[in-house]
């Protein structure tokens, strides 16, 4: 028996190396190939074929641990599984492993719906190519590519009349593909004449330039905005106003990269944040008011980088919108992280580091509680409050959470072991306001 799993297992390695190799990207109208093996749990079986699906409708739904809105549509694509059992094929699929999924199955409420999940994809990203989750790609009974969309287009009414044999026709979500090279600049300066002849422009050669900053408007079209920083360059493209003065204003702390630290005093903000805008909505909007910029300084000023960001950001919004940034400390409502008993946390004793996390659990070795208050940010950014730690821990440690951390009493009860608390009080906080002028 050994000897035959040994066997299949080579050639299930052989089938997707096989696979990647020939895969090229599927539009609409494209036929979807369904020979190849792909890893699942969920059932008994190790692997699914798609020709096991043969002439019922497929929804490809790919997620990941730590996207929320992916775990949010789980219910509703659960739902919409169980009334077209016998017409339609919902299967998750995600670049996860293995093990890291069945513990989070185990570990999360989304483990009782009884889900079936593609895991360590890595061709059906190639033949579907996506920067952001979830990502849907809808599939006909003939195995034709119909539809490639956001969540919102996912719906009991939709799929019904697509599965009566409706023609669907919904927009495309297209995504920025291209990431930029973080080695290099974003932007090339020129153009300088040519010495020889005073006739002919070249651009400016990058190592004959010591200092600039530059600032445009819209998006980069077909670029993934990102955020890319080292000891004398900060650019940040395809961003919004507000991410901008956030990260001007934040000293590189990434408490400051939410929301939780930003206070608006101007009577139009609209132009500054998307106001959680997603997908395609928000690349229009982008489109409008996206902002990319990009500052390089010798080493000798560059600790002065942030500085000159904040003045460079302060005279243009200024002149051109009438705001401005600025730091200031005020009375606000905060969570603040503290020791229930003082000297029961002990240092870590690990030679690794580690620091693994989900929406339904945290795992911390041999690192600082500023992971966790990092972690806790994130997971509650919806209550709209810093988080601060007061407990004067200020050496690595190990902690382990599991359960759903989005929630101040389930994070409480996760904490209380390690003799941890968050308090809900009022803080003097550092934050950041944008305001007119």
């Amino acid at each position: 028996m050994k000897t035959i799993k040994y066997v299949l297992g080579i050639l299930f390695v052989l089938s997707i190396n096989l696979a990647v190799g020939q895969i090229k990207p599927l539009k609409i109208g494209d036929q979807f190939p369904e020979a190849g093996l792909h890893e699942v749990v969920g059932r008994e079986q190790d692997s699914v074929d798609f020709k096991e699906f043969k002439g019922k409708h497929i929804i490809l739904d790919f997620w990941a641990t730590w996207c929320a809105p992916c775990l949010a549509g789980f219910p509703k694509m659960k739902a919409i599984q169980e009334k077209y059992i016998d017409k339609l094929m919902v299967m998750p699929v995600t670049y996860e492993t293995k093990e890291k999924i069945e513990q989070f199955f185990t570990r999360s409420d989304i483990g009782k719906l009884g889900l079936i999940s593609i895991v360590n994809d890595n061709n059906l990203k190639r033949y579907f190519p996506h920067r952001t989750i979830p990502h849907y790609v809808w599939i006909d009974d003939k195995g034709k590519v119909a539809a490639i969309t956001e969540s919102q287009y996912v719906t009991l009414e939709n799929v019904e009349k697509w599965i009566k044999g409706v023609t669907i026709s919904f927009p495309v979500k297209q995504e920025a593909m291209e990431w930029l090279n973080d080695k290099e600049p974003v932007f090339r300066l020129g153009n300088v004449l040519h010495s020889d002849t005073f006739s002919r422009l070249e651009p400016l050669h990058d190592s004959s330039i010591n200092y600039y900053s530059i600032l445009t408007k819209g998006n980069i079209p077909g670029v993934y905005g990102s955020l890319v920083r080292d000891s004398t360059r900060v650019s940040y493209t395809n961003t919004s106003a507000q991410s901008l003065f956030k990260l001007a204003f934040s000293d590189f702390n990434r408490a400051y990269l939410y929301t939780t630290r930003v206070v608006f005093e101007n009577q139009d903000s609209s132009m500054l944040t998307s106001g959680g805008l997603r997908g395609l909505a928000y690349e229009e909007w982008l489109k409008s008011n996206g902002f990319s910029y990009e500052l390089r300084m010798p080493k000798k000023i560059a600790n002065k980088m942030l500085e000159y960001m904040q003045q460079d950001l302060n005279r243009y919004f200024g002149a051109m919108y009438g705001i401005e940034g600025r730091l200031e400390e005020r009375d606000s409502p905060a969570l603040v992280l503290v020791s229930t008993n003082e000297g029961t946390l002990s240092r870590s004793t690990s030679d690794t580091s580690i620091y693994n996390a989900d929406l339904a659990g945290l795992k911390i070795v041999n690192r600082k509680l500023s992971w966790l208050t990092h972690y806790l940010t994130f997971t509650l950014q919806h209550l709209k409050c810093p988080i601060l730690d007061e407990t004067g821990i200020d050496f690595p440690i190990d902690i382990h959470l599991e359960g759903s951390l989005s929630n101040l009493e389930s994070i409480n009860i996760a904490l209380s072991p390690y003799n941890l608390k968050l308090d809900e009080v009022i803080r003097k906080v550092r934050v950041i306001v944008i305001s007119d002028i």
